[in-house]
């Protein structure tokens, strides 16, 4: 990382704070202030314009009982509910405000907030829409015009630090506006982060160029001419079928489909969120011994990433991020899984399954206790090396 980057990485802290700060001490713009909330319209208005592109329908996490018995319990595990569906509404003069980046506020332009599409997170968890900090911020900052036409990729605040929620919940948004016949028409793209050399790349592979985006790190209160966002697209860890064919065919379809023959290993050891493995070097002779590259995914683009998971015949990995990438994986691809046994979550067992893939899972012991999700994500695990050696000799038979 260069001082350049430390130096941008530095005053984008200090002036968010600085926001956060004014929002929630100084008393300001009491007309911007919405006025309550409203559902959004499933019908074109004179304001707005809605697309259907998708049914409301059941979402259920297929976890079999073991996994179900082992799973975090602060993780409050919804196994299935009733989406919203997918859809798309288009608002006249319609504004979008963060008060911070867990919270997202989409207001119509009789000021109300719209509940399907608005975004507030607290207690780990999503909540009730009149939790959003819209309503108990005293300053509310004028908002920064755009001409023409807004689409939103804004999910939260996870979107911007992780690779995973980047993938899953900012990058499928863009299929619901393909799908709506919309996209060619949109003349900025609202996203969460640029913090990351992964972002940039998946923009630049979607045509979304520099002079296209507002950043919310820089922005934090914007109205358009028209405003376009989304429904969510992936809540409760639950991911539809369609993000994940919608993920494979967008950025596998020019590597050639070979048949898969690599054996790799995910490693953790530049891991820069913990999750590591104490005794990964072991890990690796062991791995090693029986043919495996030792691949670590922060030296590889996108690009290359996506074409080594193509390529993988056996994926070994600790839970973490780089298993996103489970998605650009050929059906039938064989993938072991291990977890921190104070941190068992399914999310990769679901993109797994909507795959194709066969899926195996081992527990160990993590190097300390976890009560909560922060807690959890900070564990190390300490991966039993024979347990693994024998479960990888089967797949790799």
């Amino acid at each position: 990382m260069n001082i350049i980057t430390v130096s941008s990485k530095i005053s984008r802290r200090i002036n968010n704070n600085a926001f956060y700060f004014m929002v929630n001490k100084v008393s300001i713009n009491k007309n911007l202030r919405p006025l309550g909330i409203k559902k959004v319209d499933r019908y074109t208005t004179a304001h707005s314009k809605y697309f259907e592109l998708g049914p409301p329908q059941k979402s259920s996490v297929n976890v079999d009982d073991h996994f179900m018995n082992i799973w975090s319990s602060y993780m409050k595990p919804v196994v299935s509910y009733q989406t919203h569906g997918d859809f798309m509404v288009t608002l006249r003069n319609g504004r979008i405000f963060c008060p911070n980046p867990n919270n997202i506020a989409v207001i119509s332009e009789d000021n109300y907030v719209l509940d399907e599409v608005s975004f507030q997170w607290g207690n780990y968890e999503l909540t009730d829409v009149r939790e959003n900090l819209v309503f108990k911020v005293k300053g509310v900052p004028k908002p920064k015009k755009y001409k023409g036409r807004v689409f939103s990729l804004l999910s939260g605040w996870a979107a911007k630090n992780y690779y995973y929620h980047w993938v899953f919940e900012t990058l499928p948004k863009l299929h619901i506006l393909k799908r709506s016949g919309e996209l060619d028409s949109v003349d900025y793209f609202l996203i969460p982060g640029m913090a990351f050399r992964y972002q940039r790349e998946y923009l630049e592979h979607f045509g979304i160029t520099a002079d296209k985006i507002i950043n919310e790190d820089e922005v934090h209160h914007i109205q358009a001419d028209e405003l376009m966002v989304t429904s969510h697209v992936k809540l409760f860890d639950h991911h539809p079928k369609w993000i994940c064919d919608f993920l494979y065919e967008s950025f596998t379809g020019k590597i050639k489909n070979e048949q898969p023959q690599k054996l790799i290993y995910i490693a953790r050891g530049d891991a820069a969120r913990s999750r590591r493995v104490v005794n990964e070097p072991q890990l690796v002779e062991m791995l090693k011994s029986l043919g495996f590259e030792i691949c670590y995914l922060s030296s590889l683009s996108v690009k290359d990433q996506v074409a080594l998971f193509n390529s993988a015949r056996v994926i070994v990995g600790a839970h973490g991020g780089g298993l996103s990438n489970y998605v650009y994986c050929q059906p039938g691809t064989k993938v072991l899984e291990f977890y921190p046994d104070q941190y068992i979550r399914p999310i990769f067992l679901d993109v797994a399954e909507k795959r194709g893939l066969d899926y195996h899972y081992l527990v160990f012991p993590a190097d300390g206790k976890a009560e909560n999700t922060i807690q959890g994500e900070a564990l190390g695990v300490v991966a039993d090396i024979e347990a693994i050696r024998n479960t990888v000799k089967s797949l790799a038979a």
